[in-house]
């Protein structure tokens, strides 16, 4: 028989942000477009131009993705006044979440290739 587990909301700060943490990671592992982009950044300030490059996203999917990434807090826009070309980075909180899908990626690849 299951038994009925008390579903309250968190209460305290760090457990919203815990949850609202893994919420975006979430997001981001399952949009092949938006982990594409976190990880091409690096500890590079990177264009939009140069993301679909090195992604390989037409660039019109690269700035949606941002677009979303930076409503997300994970990109912050360093050139907002320049119409044509414009320049991203990764925020802090983006640099972890870019961590995070690095390992997550390195422990995916280590135990497929265990198997």
């Amino acid at each position: 028989m299951l038994e009925m587990v008390d579903l309250k909301k968190p209460e305290s700060f760090e457990q919203r942000a815990a949850i609202m943490n893994w919420n975006i990671f979430g997001r981001i592992c399952g949009a092949k477009h938006l982990k594409s982009i976190v990880l091409a950044f690096g500890e590079k300030k990177l264009s939009q131009r140069t993301l679909e490059r090195i992604t390989k996203i037409n660039v019109s999917h690269v700035n949606k993705g941002l677009k979303r990434l930076n409503e997300l807090g994970i990109v912050c826009c360093l050139t907002p006044d320049i119409p044509r070309l414009k320049f991203y980075d990764l925020t802090t909180f983006g640099k972890n979440i870019a961590r995070w899908l690095h390992d997550y990626e390195q422990e995916n690849t280590n135990a497929a290739l265990t198997l």
